[in-house]
């Protein structure tokens, strides 16, 4: 399995892309070593409106949802089984005179590729256009694994930990009590499910505004066992101009108070702390520019994951 502490930046950020690919089309990509084994039991034209179906309901409601770098991790194994099973599945089929569906079990990673799925790219385009849902986001799903790989990251050792803690956004600091902190109002049922839940008994909230950097933020807070754990403010600015300026003012504040960061990609930047981690990140959305930033206790590591 990847170990980010392994690795330089360069080759998380390098793996997080693969593994966004991958996970893009997740049921096509483990297809390759089970569509030839299905073609000895089911009927080949079910097996592709099926996988049809699968990769549609992926992409509609799991695919941003729901990103985990163990999961990610694991296609790739999955995938390696085509070297032997394709073939092993191709000669028996070649036995039993199904000389046709003996190829398409020897070339199906290729012929899935090349040939099904631009093919059922083209009808899931047409089939989610009305819903106005992305067909491809990998993106959206690197950056999530990049900031699933830095928040668990190990530390390197004692002498080498920066000296200063993840600092407060206004009154709210990391693992503090969450009843200790001003009205909160709790994740929408559709907030949960767009943004979705990492841990178990993890609760999520909006708060007030909180001036940060002499300008109004927007704040969300990740508990977890009513400690809080995460703390997300950002701010939307319909002039790119402006939010530059945010920008540059926030990079310039957490590379005093942390160092200086490691450049993740363009617009987006990580330190360590003492204590957690932080991470700015700017994007540009069909309603503005968008300047975020998360800061992530250490404490995350020993979390029971969904």
């Amino acid at each position: 399995m990847w170990n980010a502490d392994q690795h330089t930046d360069d080759d998380n950020l390098r793996w997080s892309w693969l593994r966004a690919v991958e996970w893009d089309a997740y049921p096509f990509f483990i297809s390759q070593p089970v569509v030839p084994l299905l073609l000895t039991a089911v009927t080949w034209w079910k097996i592709l409106v099926g996988l049809f179906l699968v990769q549609l309901v992926w992409t509609s409601f799991v695919l941003t949802r729901f990103v985990s770098t163990r999961l990610s991790d694991v296609g790739p194994v999955i995938v390696l089984a085509k070297w032997i099973i394709c073939p092993l599945v191709a000669f028996y089929l070649y036995k039993t005179d199904q000389i046709w569906l003996a190829v398409v079990a020897l070339t199906w990673p290729i012929a899935m590729l090349l040939v099904v799925k631009p093919i059922a790219w083209g009808v899931m385009a047409l089939v989610i256009e009305p819903f106005n849902i992305e067909l491809s986001q990998i993106g959206v799903i690197q950056r999530r694994l990049m900031q699933q790989l830095v928040a668990g990251q190990h530390s390197e050792g004692q002498h080498e930990k920066p000296p200063k803690l993840c600092f407060p956004i206004g009154q709210y600091s990391l693992r503090d009590r969450v009843d200790k902190c001003g009205p909160l109002v709790e994740f929408s049922r559709t907030e949960y499910e767009a943004m979705g839940r990492q841990f178990r008994n993890e609760k999520n909230f909006n708060a007030a505004p909180t001036i940060f950097l002499d300008r109004p933020w927007m704040i969300q807070i990740q508990t977890v066992n009513g400690e809080i754990t995460k703390i997300a403010p950002h701010i939307l600015m319909a002039n790119e101009e402006d939010a530059t300026q945010i920008a540059a003012d926030a990079l310039d504040y957490c590379t005093r108070q942390f160092g200086s960061p490691v450049r993740l990609n363009t617009g987006l930047f990580s330190w360590k702390a003492s204590d957690g981690n932080g991470i700015l990140q700017t994007n540009n959305t069909s309603d503005g520019w968008l300047v975020s930033l998360f800061l992530t206790s250490s404490s995350v590591r020993d979390l029971e994951q969904l």
